[in-house]
């Protein structure tokens, strides 16, 4: 079925040559959504829980939803970067990892037209709608369809002999759970590895052990959950229900994942994928697929939370199973195959008719950076696009060695929208930007302003001291 060792060699690199071009054409794809990306507390939150462990020592989650291992996952990135703009530029290029993941996949997949289907999984995890909106909305999964991608590494090599796979099939399957919670229900498909290597005289221990390792950043956050006013598992609850779908009908709510992830983000590609999940014989990845699947789906109709873009941490073992089984159709997949790529760049997604503004966020951040005295940031406006907590992460890239006092000082620091709030205090304008200004205002007409519309300068403040010892007014 293969060939000699001899011609192997040069053909593995030249695959891997190949690879590497996809790669760098997907991370170039990608970089055109750069302008859109959409700065939030959602898409913050990563970078602000590793910012506060790094200058507070505070060791909790980024969001209620997730764990630790999100915001250690994004340490690199905000070691890398010099600016905001840095940050989301990183990010881009770091969600394309699932690529070389995939591809590498395919190589130990199938043994003929590897070039192809290589092609065919870079072009549509690349341009993937689903993919590109997590990319540039982050919340929707975060890092878990990459973690997942890695796992899925770990379970071809655990089909393949390599007792190590079903290691790092584990761990990062661990690591996943923590960027969101639905990846919980993938437990199911875990206990099926677990107990698979159990009746195969394997390891089966040290993966169980490996899991409880790398679960602990998950429990200690639970622990701390569990201190809140209610207490124990009423704040459990609380946290597991604060995204519920009340009232949606749980025919709804699984038609509603059917249709919006296969038809509004797929399309027509859809019916390709499915068919290729039929003629695929690859059991192992079946399995994975199959019990990951109802896991989430059924954990999500637990805490009525099921919304399409909870799959999309499966997608790699999704397409992957697809691929396979498209192969084995012959020249009939390879039609399938060009056919595929022809719809995902039809279906593409369109970006939202407006830009980020993560270069006006590092401008206003430069100002603050220069001052001598103590800085209080607030913000003001309905639609403030420039948060003061997107100031203050842009402030701790950028290296700014400024003091940030634990208190509103009497004269201040606010941004706001332009043509907003002119009327409602004084104070100089110390920058100016297309949509946002950055002024002084003294803190005795800041208490007389209606708080509608405020923005806490606590958010900035906790990036740099101990909530305990920020005194609010």
């Amino acid at each position: 079925m293969y060939e000699s060792n001899e011609n192997k060699g040069p053909r593995v690199a030249g695959l891997l040559t190949w690879g590497l071009c996809l790669w760098m054409a997907s991370i170039w794809i990608r970089l055109v959504y750069f302008p859109f990306v959409q700065v939030t507390s959602d898409t913050l939150s990563p970078f602000v829980g590793a910012i506060r462990w790094w200058n507070t020592g505070w060791f909790g989650a980024a969001n209620p939803e997730s764990d630790q291992w999100l915001w250690i996952i994004s340490s690199p990135i905000l070691l890398l970067s010099s600016s905001l703009t840095d940050i989301f530029w990183w990010k881009c290029i770091a969600t394309t990892v699932a690529i070389p993941c995939a591809c590498w996949m395919v190589i130990r997949l199938v043994n003929t037209h590897q070039w192809f289907w290589m092609l065919v999984i870079s072009s549509v995890l690349t341009l993937d709608m689903g993919l590109v909106d997590t990319m540039l909305s982050s919340f929707r999964g975060y890092w878990a369809p990459e973690c997942m991608a890695v796992a899925t590494i770990g379970l071809m090599v655990w089909h393949q002999g390599r007792e190590w796979g079903a290691y790092v099939t584990t761990v990062c399957t661990i690591v996943a759970m923590g960027q969101h919670p639905l990846v919980l229900g993938t437990i199911p498909a875990l206990i099926w590895l677990w107990y698979t290597q159990y009746t195969r005289s394997e390891g089966w221990w040290w993966s169980i052990g490996l899991a409880m390792v790398f679960s602990l950043p998950r429990l200690c956050w639970i622990y701390q959950l569990m201190q809140c006013d209610a207490g124990g598992i009423a704040c459990l609850t609380d946290v597991a229900v604060s995204s519920s779908e009340a009232g949606t009908s749980v025919v709804e709510m699984v038609s509603g994942v059917f249709y919006d992830r296969l038809w509004i983000e797929m399309g027509f590609s859809s019916v390709v994928m499915v068919l290729g999940w039929c003629y695929s014989e690859n059991r192992t990845l079946k399995y994975w697929l199959l019990l990951s699947a109802l896991g989430i789906l059924l954990l999500g109709l637990s805490i009525s939370t099921l919304r399409p873009y909870h799959f999309r941490v499966l997608i790699v073992p999704m397409f992957l199973l697809s691929i396979h089984g498209l192969f084995r159709l012959g020249k009939a997949g390879v039609f399938l195959g060009s056919v595929w790529i022809g719809l995902v760049v039809v279906q593409r997604i369109e970006p939202v008719p407006w830009y980020s503004d993560v270069e006006q966020t590092d401008a206003v951040a430069a100002v603050l950076c220069q001052q001598t005295d103590a800085i209080w940031l607030e913000g003001f406006g309905a639609d403030l696009t420039i948060s003061p907590q997107s100031i203050g992460v842009s402030m701790v890239a950028q290296g700014c060695d400024v003091r940030i006092s634990n208190r509103p000082t009497e004269k201040f620091w606010v941004i706001q929208p332009t043509q907003e709030g002119h009327s409602l205090f004084d104070g100089e304008v110390m920058w100016m930007g297309t949509t946002h200004q950055l002024r002084t205002v003294s803190l005795q007409d800041w208490m007389h302003i209606p708080s509608t519309n405020k923005w806490s300068g606590h958010d900035v403040a906790s990036l740099f001291i101990s909530e305990t010892d920020i005194q609010l007014q």
